[in-house]
């Protein structure tokens, strides 16, 4: 058998191979929104360009609610609950897509984080939603099935370097994190070279 089919080990997890699927985001739905449902965010912010829509091509990005403590609260649900449910389907556990202008990098963010609660301004408080949702995973379903991704350099929110130095302490030395088996951390590569106009 090749290495490629053999067992492997990732922190406490015995895998069948050494295949791992890589995150995928694609979604569809009628209006580019479920029915019902409404944009939501840390701020009213929109990001930048357009986006497809299967119903109308490229459109403007649209302007996001933003997020109400009960929404945090009941978001940070909603994740430990898909984490719950991930592995009650048969996954090996979980990865907390914090990268690439998805909801927890938007928090980290200061362009697309315009908050002046508890949730916003000073970057301990832009890191809080990050952890409260690992630490809500973590014991939804243990720390050894939870892995997170980060994109320190460029973003779809923040094409650049952005106070990562201050930041990546904050994550990793959380008691939270503490311990977190060093291969689940997942860090993307910066896409181009700009300045920050944040820093």
């Amino acid at each position: 058998m090749s290495l490629l089919f053999s067992k492997a080990t990732l922190g406490s997890l015995t895998l069948q191979n050494h295949l791992v699927m890589a995150p995928m985001t694609r979604n569809r739905a009628i209006g580019n929104l479920p029915a019902g449902a409404h944009l939501l965010g840390p701020s009213a912010v929109a990001a930048a360009g357009d986006i497809y829509t299967d119903a109308g091509g490229m459109k403007p990005n649209g302007t996001p609610q933003a997020m109400t403590e009960a929404d945090i609260k009941s978001t940070i649900e909603e994740f430990a609950q898909g984490a719950k449910n991930a592995v009650e389907a048969g996954f090996d556990g979980v990865e907390l897509h914090g990268a690439n202008g998805y909801l927890l990098e938007q928090f980290i963010r200061p362009n697309s984080n315009q908050r002046t609660d508890s949730y916003g301004g000073a970057i301990e408080n832009r890191a809080r939603f990050v952890l409260e949702v690992a630490d809500a995973v973590i014991k939804a379903i243990g720390k050894d099935k939870v892995g997170i991704r980060l994109s320190p350099g460029c973003s779809t929110t923040c094409r650049c370097m952005t106070q990562w130095k201050r930041i990546t302490p904050i994550l990793c030395n959380s008691s939270i994190l503490a311990g977190w088996p060093i291969s689940i951390w997942s860090i993307t590569r910066p896409w181009a070279r700009r300045r920050c106009p944040h820093q």
